[in-house]
């Protein structure tokens, strides 16, 4: 069941009667009747799982959202872009041998 589902099942009880005389229905009991009207108006998923539970929508955990992808990892570190290898920069005693050598030659 998705929300849309039930805008509808709302819907269908929502002439001539309150939010909470809809609230108070067997399928719709635990559920505050503000809940109910937000969803109904403006498609807005419950955060609270109780919710969730009684309106048969799927209970999700809260997981962090990777800020580079967007993508939630299991892993610490973001896995979606590939790494580049890095360029390892010449060390200064190298350098320095090089400038000997082109003076010197």
């Amino acid at each position: 069941m998705n929300i849309q589902d039930v805008q509808t099942e709302i819907g269908k009880y929502r002439p001539g009667k309150t939010w909470r005389e809809i609230a108070a229905l067997p399928c719709f009991q635990g559920v505050p009747a503000a809940t109910l009207c937000a969803i109904y108006k403006h498609g807005r998923v419950p955060h609270n799982p109780a919710y969730l539970r009684i309106l048969g929508l799927p209970v999700t955990a809260p997981a962090p959202v990777c800020r580079q992808c967007g993508q939630v990892h299991v892993t610490k570190r973001c896995t979606a872009r590939v790494a580049r290898p890095r360029v390892r920069r010449p060390s200064r005693r190298k350098l320095a041998l090089d400038v000997l050598r082109i003076i010197y030659s």
